[in-house]
């Protein structure tokens, strides 16, 4: 069985406690499920916090056994802050890639936004991972999701959309989705069931998804929500996703760590 675990980590924000409490209790999920893969959204490299390590660095260091990590930000602001998305796996991570979403002038979310993409050999085939970060102003949303299936369509075989959309259940965006051949995993998993992910405390909505084509759909195990607490902290003010399939990766190769500095080559602008 093949795990995946896609996690919206909230920058530095400490309103669900600190960054220190919330990186323990991460890592502690991490050791708990043993993901193969993880998807971060809401990532950051500050350089005034932890040497300016980015946030998906901080946790593979947790634990050893994940070498490839892939940081890309998506905003770095004058002072050197870094916001993005991050991969980090523990089996080999190939061709990451990213595309770069749209921005309209004028709206109330200016947030630079991205998609990743990466493959990671099975022993029939392989499994591309897209981690989507999408804008909550619903005009950008409605291109980000039609950039996002015009980046999908380069992929061949199995496909797996993760990531926090912005978007709540039931919306009409989503199902543009649905009409490119693609399946909403909680449903398929829980049907009737609210799977809420936001926010932690109190959730009363689903933003955090897991999208798969056909190729993938037949092959899931089991989709469930990852959260956890330690005195006032929580992971985040998401709560995860953990997608079971039934795959196997290819055998080990050695670790490559993707510097976000080296801007990966596969970048894809609007």
């Amino acid at each position: 069985m093949l795990t995946v675990m896609t996690q919206n980590l909230n920058y530095y924000g400490d309103k669900h406690g600190s960054w220190p409490e919330r990186l323990e209790l991460i890592c502690d999920a991490i050791r708990a499920a043993e993901p193969d893969v993880i998807a971060l959204q809401a990532v950051c490299s500050d350089p005034s916090i932890a040497d300016g390590t980015d946030q998906a660095t901080q946790i593979s260091r947790c634990m050893s056994q994940y070498s490839y990590v892939f940081f890309y930000p998506a905003k770095v602001t004058d002072g050197g802050r870094e916001e993005g998305s991050a991969i980090i796996s523990r089996v080999a991570l190939h061709e990451p890639s990213v595309r770069e979403l749209s921005l309209r002038k004028g709206l109330e979310d200016d947030n630079p936004r991205v998609i990743q993409h990466a493959r990671f050999d099975l022993e029939k085939g392989a499994l591309n991972v897209f981690n989507a970060y999408f804008s909550w102003v619903e005009e950008q949303a409605a291109d980000n999701i039609d950039e996002c299936i015009a980046f999908l369509g380069r992929a061949e075989g199995a496909t797996l959309l993760v990531g926090d959309f912005n978007i709540p259940a039931g919306s009409p965006l989503l199902d543009r989705l649905a009409e490119a051949g693609f399946t909403d995993l909680w449903n398929e998993a829980h049907p009737g069931e609210s799977g809420f992910t936001f926010e932690a405390d109190r959730p009363d909505k689903r933003i955090d998804y897991a999208w798969a084509n056909d190729d993938l759909k037949r092959r899931l195990g089991a989709v469930d929500l990852v959260q956890r607490e330690g005195g006032n902290a929580r992971l985040s003010d998401h709560l995860g996703l953990m997608i079971s399939l039934k795959l196997k990766t290819a055998e080990y190769r050695p670790p490559i760590n993707f510097s976000a500095r080296d801007r990966q080559p596969g970048v894809q602008n609007p």
